[in-house]
């Protein structure tokens, strides 16, 4: 990215904090509640030697990073990059697990209403409807 534009990415990392605020507040499950701390924390951190070594690139910060601390601090940046893309890989894999079991659940609840004919207010209804929502869910 362009020195110009990092002006705009400057103080992210603040964005971050927020998210772990609200994260103290999730009602999700545990694993996915961990699994979205580390890939705040990672993002955090990732965002903060960002910033540091932009300080770097556009001369505030060049007379105290010399060249192999410079090169040490961008592998570090890739190194939280790499973190936080795991994490993520992980979120998305375990919230599409749960998501399949809830589907299952509902077609397990359906099976037995098979033959029914689904009416307005009928329990079939509003199963085909929780189905309908659990299998768009899925997709996203």
């Amino acid at each position: 990215m362009k020195s110009a534009r990092k002006i705009f990415k400057f103080l992210k990392f603040i964005d971050e904090l927020h998210s772990l605020a609200k994260l103290a507040y999730s009602k999700k499950p545990k694993i996915i509640i961990i699994l979205k701390l580390f890939a705040h924390i990672a993002t955090f951190f990732h965002n903060i030697v960002d910033n540091l070594l932009w300080g770097v690139n556009i001369g505030v910060l060049s007379s105290v990073f010399d060249q192999p601390t410079y090169k040490r601090w961008k592998a570090m940046k890739h190194t939280f990059s790499l973190i936080r893309i795991i994490f993520k890989l992980l979120l998305y894999n375990f919230s599409f697990q749960i998501r399949s079991k809830d589907v299952r659940e509902v077609l397990v609840q359906l099976r037995p209403l098979k033959d029914q004919i689904i009416g307005e207010e009928t329990q079939a209804h509003e199963l085909c409807l929780e189905y309908l929502k659990q299998r768009s869910e899925l997709r996203f």
